[in-house]
């Protein structure tokens, strides 16, 4: 006689594949595309002025619809990072290799010298990396002029120590 028996697998959940993600048709903001994406996933940026502050610790691309088209803007009242004490527009950090291409970041920043003052318009540190095409970075400053030594930095590479 021969007996046949079938053992059963526990199933496991396939991690999602990366794929495209569009704002603002199936996310709000940029941000919330972000989260939302697995690493290694298109955030495809449609023509519009998104403002809002882009935090990103993963490997992503993050294409808009042309420089003069899309446009990261800096909201009038800058969050700061609470680890960096920084506030920057777009922020790469966590080892995340980013490709940007075909947008602009913009200031202006509107902070003072002890609260919110622009610090860049994308930062990047903590061993991440980004590949930037086709893109402007613009007005990285604070308005009103803030009274104090202050330099913000159109794009800013490597860890610096904190306050």
């Amino acid at each position: 006689a021969l007996a046949l028996g079938v053992l059963a697998a526990p199933a496991q959940a396939a991690p999602p594949k990366p794929g495209t993600l569009v704002v603002p048709t199936q996310f709000p903001t940029i941000q919330s595309a972000v989260d939302a994406a697995a690493p290694g996933a298109t955030i495809q940026i449609l023509a519009g002025t998104y403002t809002e502050q882009v935090r990103i610790a993963k490997s992503l691309t993050v294409a808009g619809a042309g420089m003069d088209a899309t446009v990261i803007k800096a909201p009038a009242a800058l969050q700061r990072d609470n680890k960096t004490k920084e506030t920057n527009i777009v922020d790469i950090s966590g080892g995340a290799s980013v490709s940007m291409s075909r947008l602009t970041v913009a200031g202006p920043g509107s902070g003072t010298c002890k609260k919110g003052a622009l610090s860049a318009g994308i930062r990047v540190r903590g061993e991440a990396n980004l590949d930037l095409r086709f893109a402007a970075v613009r007005d990285i400053h604070d308005t009103p002029f803030a009274g104090c030594f202050h330099t913000a930095e159109g794009i800013l590479v490597g860890d610096v120590p904190g306050p």
